[in-house]
Formats: C-alpha cells, structure tokens, sequence
C-alpha cells in the first residue's frame, strides 16, 4: 500500500538537486508524460499590454532539490495564525481531526525564532521546513521539522500526535541530509558531502529509532555530486520527501482531502478573465508561492509585477502565457512567463480563479522554457533539466522540486 507523502520547500531555500523523483498528492506514484500547452503567447504584438511594462553555503549534498540553506524568518504577512488563516482559508478547525490539530497548532507554535533543546543544551535556532510522513505505517502521519541556521547545525525532530497535542519523540543532527519513503515500513536518510555518501534505512519501534546501512559511496577525482548513486536505484519507489515552509499548513489539509480550486469554468472562459485583469489592471490577491517574495493580498495587477510584490528586488515584464491545468482539477490555469527588467532573471506568475478572486502565485528563478507534464507538474528545459509541482489553494501555496 502506498503511503502518503506530504512535502514541502523551505522560505528561502537554495536548491541543490541530484536526482529526479516522482511525487503525487497523496503518495501515489506517477510516470511522468508530456503533453503540450493548451494555448501558448509569445510577446509579440498580440500579447494583452499591461501596466509596468515601459521602461550561504553551497554544499555537495545527495539532496533532491530542495535542501535546505540558511532560513530568514520574518514577522510579515506570512506570520502563522491559527485562528486567522483558518477562517481565511475557509475551514473550520474543529472539522479538523485530532492529529490534524496536533501538527497545525504545533507550526503556529515554531513560527519564527524558536528555543529548541539539542544536546541538552537551548539554543535559539529557527524553524525552517516540515514534512508529514506515517514512518511506523499506523495510518497517522508522523511531522518532521527542521532547525537550524545552516548544513553545519541543523538538525530534525519528528513529532508524533498523541490526541490533540505533538509530542516530540527523536531528534538527530541532519545536516548535508535529505529523507525518502520506503515502499514499506520506514524511512531513508540521504547523506552526502564532500565526495562521501551514505543511504541508510530508518523505522520507528514506538520508542526509539532504529537504522540499517544500505549503500556507502566515495567519489573518484574528478566526479561531481551528481554522480552518487540514486536512492532509487537501491531502493525501487522511493519518493523523495520535499519540505514545505513552516508557515503553510496546506499539506496537513491535503494529506486527508486535496481541495478542488474550480469553478467549473472552461478553458474560454478562463482566459477571457485573464484577459480582462490584464488588459483592464484588473485586481488580483497575490500570494508567494515559493517564499522569496511575501503575500502582498489584493493589489492591482500592474502593481503586482512591481518590486516588493511579485518579487521583493525586480520589476517583471510579462513576455508570454500558457494555461494548463496545474493541480489537475479540470480547470486551466494560466501560467504568465516573466522576465526581470534590470538583471534578466526569470519567474512565472500562475493566476488562478477562485469564486470571485484572481489569486496569482509567485515564484521566482523558473526559465521560461517550460514543458507542462499530465500529472500537472511542468520541467524546466534550461541548462539544467528540473520538474517542479506548485501546489495552491487560496492564500496558501508551496512549490517543490521532484
């Protein structure tokens, strides 16, 4: 039986990739076909014209792409709020069940700055990223979070829901370290630095953990992280498990029921809305998708494109559009290809209507030369070939590398 995997990227995080990983909301695992674009605009004299248009350490980790770098955290509006975000996000937290509670109250809970005992010692350190997986195969997911400042301290917990309250059970330093699922009971540890790398498997007996060697590697002179040995090469159906930033809690959600964004709208139809926002500097509710920028609410849509909006440093220029279907729900969504106006640097910008709001989801250094697959995930075709999910509901939104 599959398990589930909830995952997710970490507020500014830098990516470090070495292998490529099938994921599916709910832990299913995919093959990953390409389709073409349902409809793609190059800038060109028929592009919509829209406002704003005129003129800390780089490790070798056996990581997916997505381990972790030093996290700032800051008191913006991406500030965790139980009561607040739940009422936004149109759930009510009593439907929520007991382990749900658990893990939402205990993200509330590391947001920001946190004191966290490690070697018997407080040491102020902040959260910087979270996965939900079932370790012990009990049917209820286990939280793992990460602390630390950078690859030299962090270190993870993992927590268990005992009713309502998270329990912390296990820490251990994870530096250099990413996690996989087993396609049964456990976990694996992916560890890699400096031309050495090390595979173990993981399980929880209910009171401690315990692990098994599966796979030591040294590199040759010459050879680059890219050349470790796959975790799936050893371990066939392995899911590489991304972290999401602590300040989404979206994933606990998805994990139990993936809420549907549409509104049953066609593809025509969808794209004469956007057209309407761009052409008319409509409003729309701009939410980070991947935590470089902040989520900066209703603004108009030629001040989304602004500095401090869709992006905290550059102004964007839309340079062209696809839609596409990204989370698989039957509607389109249309993906905007942006371009900065000062440096060149790339992002998109993925507007999607919900009742009566365009929200549009940031996310920042994506090459527009973008291949859109049929699980709702899209590559990258630049000088290094990546696949990437977002995920988005509302004013919530994570991205990932798979």
């Amino acid at each position: 039986m599959h398990k589930k995997i909830m995952a997710v990227i970490i507020a500014a995080a830098m990516m470090f990739s070495m292998t490529a990983c099938d994921f599916k909301l709910g832990g299913k695992e995919n093959d990953i076909d390409t389709v073409e674009s349902d409809t793609t605009e190059t800038a060109s004299d028929d592009t919509p014209d829209v406002a704003g248009n005129s003129d800390d350490s780089t490790t070798e980790a056996a990581t997916e792409s997505d381990s972790t770098t030093e996290a700032k955290v800051e008191e913006d509006s991406n500030t965790f709020d139980a009561d607040k975000d739940a009422e936004e996000f149109s759930i009510s937290y009593d439907d929520l069940n007991d382990w749900q509670k658990a893990f939402y109250d205990k993200l509330g809970e590391v947001q920001g700055e946190t004191y966290q005992p490690i070697d018997e010692q407080d040491v102020l350190v902040p959260s910087t990223g979270y996965f939900i997986y079932d370790i012990d195969d009990d049917g209820t997911p286990e939280l793992f979070i990460r602390y630390g400042t950078c690859e030299a301290d962090y270190f993870i917990k993992m927590y268990k829901a005992d009713g309502t309250t998270a329990e912390d059970v296990w820490t251990t330093y994870c530096g250099h370290t990413s996690f996989y699922s087993m396609p049964e009971k456990g976990m694996i540890s992916y560890w890699g630095h400096m031309g050495y790398m090390s595979m173990n498997k993981m399980w929880f007996t209910g009171t401690e953990m315990e692990s098994e060697n599966l796979c030591d590697q040294e590199l040759e002179p010459g050879q680059g992280a890219d050349e470790y040995t796959p975790v799936k090469d050893v371990v066939p159906g392995a899911e590489h498990l991304s972290e999401v930033r602590t300040d989404v809690y979206l994933p606990i959600i998805e994990y139990v029921n993936t809420p549907s964004t549409s509104m049953g709208l066609s593809d025509e139809e969808v794209e004469k809305r956007v057209d309407d926002v761009m052409n008319n500097n409509g409003d729309v509710y701009g939410v980070t998708g991947d935590g470089y920028s902040d989520t900066v609410g209703n603004v108009s849509f030629s001040t989304y494109l602004t500095k401090g909006n869709a992006s905290k440093f550059y102004d964007y220029d839309v340079i062209g559009r696809d839609f596409h279907d990204l989370n698989c729900d039957g509607q389109v969504e249309c993906i905007l290809k942006l371009n900065s106006k000062d440096v060149g640097d790339n992002g998109i910008i993925v507007l999607s209507i919900q009742n009566d709001t365009v929200y549009a989801y940031a996310v920042s250094y994506v090459n527009n030369n973008i291949t859109y697959n049929n699980d709702g995930s899209f590559t990258e075709n630049a000088d290094y070939v990546s696949t990437h999910r977002l995920c988005f509901y509302k004013d919530q939104a994570y991205f990932t590398y798979i």
